[in-house]
């Protein structure tokens, strides 16, 4: 497999550990940098889907005990990714952000514009999130396509078994860290946070300017890491 598994105690250990009551243990693929839970077994998409065949492929490969179709693909720049589909709408800001304008140049899917993908939890780059191409010239904003599926590099994630309650809770903890982070201040805003916001806003600036490029692993890397620390210490005043 392309992912390391983490081991983890059997589900009658899990029940044994909390009473007669049995608890439900649920397969996910985790953040390899944060080990956040990102995607339920069952929400890979394990039909196959057409892609651009001079610059992708589609394979067959176990992930969780389960065939599922993964794709080697190759971007602009010459790095090769393997990547899974994943269904969008139940991962959607629950556990993965979708960032950018969407371009269809270069994309691996004909009829699928892509995007960025971080992790909700690090921002930590996992891939690209798909949608529909428009046909409208000038698209109206209001009217914003819906992320179809999202493509994640399985080097990116660690297969994990989880308690169900432990999930949950993780998910309460973001949600809350969220809105923390968002809750208005009472006072003047310091000259730090003034700078670290604007480093954030200069990032994201350069992540939108090279939106219409599958950026050099190595940039994106660092774009990445940057915004990590950045976000990460956000709520310092």
């Amino acid at each position: 497999s392309a992912m390391a598994a983490a081991s983890t105690e059997p589900k009658v250990a899990a029940s044994e550990a909390h009473g007669d009551a049995e608890t439900e243990v649920q397969k996910w693929l985790e953040c390899a940098e944060c080990r956040f839970p990102l995607v339920r077994a069952e929400e890979l998409i394990a039909e196959r889907c057409t892609v651009r065949t001079d610059v992708a492929w589609c394979y067959e490969l176990d992930v969780f005990d389960q065939q599922v179709s993964c794709y080697s693909a190759t971007n602009a720049h010459d790095h090769r990714f393997d990547v899974v589909r994943v269904d969008a709408p139940s991962a959607l800001t629950r556990s993965i952000l979708q960032e950018g304008e969407a371009t269809a140049e270069f994309s691996w899917f004909p009829g699928f514009a892509w995007s960025m993908a971080h992790c909700a939890n690090c921002y930590c780059h996992l891939g690209w999130a798909f949608e529909a191409e428009t046909a409208q010239e000038e698209p109206d904003p209001a009217s914003k396509p819906e992320v179809a599926f999202f493509g994640l590099v399985l080097t990116k994630m660690r297969e994990h078994q989880r308690l169900e309650e432990e999930v949950t809770q993780l998910f309460e903890q973001r949600a809350a860290r969220g809105a923390a982070a968002a809750r208005p201040r009472s006072g003047a805003t310091s000259p730090r946070r003034e700078l670290r916001d604007g480093l954030i806003s200069l990032v994201q600036t350069i992540q939108q300017t090279f939106r219409h490029f599958p950026l050099d692993e190595a940039m994106l890397t660092s774009l990445d890491e940057t915004q990590r620390m950045l976000t990460r210490h956000r709520r310092i005043p």
